[in-house]
């Protein structure tokens, strides 16, 4: 009957250190000893419960009836020897370790919910513990928060790695672990950085080297990586836009038209600007699709992405010497008036690019030597051709 006693008040300290931690108001216990079912932790009480033998203590001895009678609060030698003895595992807070009557540990754990005992000594581990309250327990409060918390617990082991950024930083010593997620969000900044076709996570030399070099890694198909790029595309394009807002005052734009091997006219519009804390910055703010080189759909398509970035107060537009570029700065020069948006009655609105006007001076510098020039070229042709 003493062992009995002393097993059944362990369950019960252990129980009521669990209770100690909510916020309600602990339940009374029945005439015959027993306490009732505590009520549901939640996960944060679950994580922040620590089984010291410290706090066990202090429950043990905080553990009185409502009648206020000692004998039922007073900890027994085996509930103390229990608590002395300090365990790492945080099952040890929903299981208690059973003993005999000479007060030495059986091997065995009983769940503080459900009462069902578990073979747990030191060689088989607390995994059957921990399962138990996963699938097993149907009387474990918050079962699903504790499953989900259970999962995303950080359970690998890190390994040490030095990191190099670049040719010109040093090393740097840093703890690397396994994780999907950041795996694939460089494969996809990977394959926009060096403009890899989609279908190249689908290639078999690429899935062979994750293979042998991280196996664990699941490759994800082209239509993912689709989705990827234009979730990070969406993602960069709202940390740009914040960035606009909060720390700059004026923009300089840069813009130039080509046309690719299809005879698809092409646009990019480039923003040059100061943040606050005196940095210079250039992003791209477009590159899209424009029906002609005229100067009217070049205006059409600049004025339309400012307003898409809320860019009201440009200091100058850089564009080439070519007559359509006058025709559309012209078009956007009217519009910005309007708003009042210029510096100097917009005067230096119209900046042209020093690097065409070198290209054109050198282009027509020699001119005057192209004879000289193409009797050079049929000289190295001849001598190249000739056995």
């Amino acid at each position: 009957m003493a062992s009995n006693s002393n097993r059944e008040f362990s369950s019960n300290s252990v129980s009521m250190r669990i209770s100690g931690n909510l916020n309600s108001k602990r339940k009374a216990i029945s005439s015959d000893g027993r306490d009732q079912m505590p009520p549901p932790p939640s996960r944060e009480n679950l994580n922040s419960s620590s089984p010291s033998s410290a706090n066990t203590q202090t429950v043990a001895s905080n553990f009185v009836s409502n009648e206020g009678t000692p004998n039922e609060g007073t900890p027994s030698p085996t509930s103390l020897a229990c608590a002395s003895k300090k365990v790492r595992s945080e099952v040890w807070v929903h299981f208690v370790k059973l003993k005999d009557d000479q007060g030495n540990e059986t091997g065995r754990a009983k769940c503080v919910y459900c009462s069902k005992d578990y073979l747990a000594n030191s060689e088989k581990g607390t995994s059957g513990l921990w399962k138990h309250l996963r699938d097993t327990c149907k009387k474990f409060p918050n079962k699903k928060e504790f499953v989900e918390a259970y999962k995303s617990r950080d359970k690998m082991q890190k390994i040490l790695n030095f990191q190099k950024a670049s040719e010109s930083e040093k090393s740097k010593l840093s703890c690397w672990q396994f994780d999907q997620q950041a795996c694939r969000d460089a494969l996809v900044k990977m394959i926009i950085k060096d403009e890899l076709p989609f279908r190249f996570v689908e290639g078999e030399g690429f899935r062979e080297f994750i293979q042998v070099s991280l196996p664990m890694f699941q490759i994800p198909s082209r239509y993912t990586i689709v989705r990827d790029c234009y979730y990070l595309f969406v993602q960069e394009k709202k940390k740009l836009h914040a960035l606009l807002t909060s720390q700059c005052q004026r923009v300089s734009l840069t813009t130039d038209t080509w046309t690719s091997i299809q005879n698809v006219s092409y646009l990019c519009l480039t923003a040059h600007f100061i943040d606050s804390g005196w940095n210079l910055h250039k992003r791209i703010l477009n590159f899209c699709v424009v029906k002609s080189h005229k100067g009217i759909n070049i205006g059409n398509a600049i004025d339309f992405c400012m307003d898409e970035w809320g860019l009201n107060k440009v200091m100058c537009i850089t564009v080439d010497n070519a007559s359509s570029n006058d025709t559309a700065v012209q078009q956007l020069k009217k519009k910005l008036t309007k708003k009042n948006a210029f510096v100097l009655g917009g005067e230096a609105f119209h900046m042209r690019c020093f690097a065409h006007i070198l290209q054109l001076a050198v282009k027509d510098g020699l001119e005057s030597a192209q004879y000289s020039i193409r009797r050079i070229r049929d000289v190295v042709k001849y001598v190249r051709g000739s056995p």
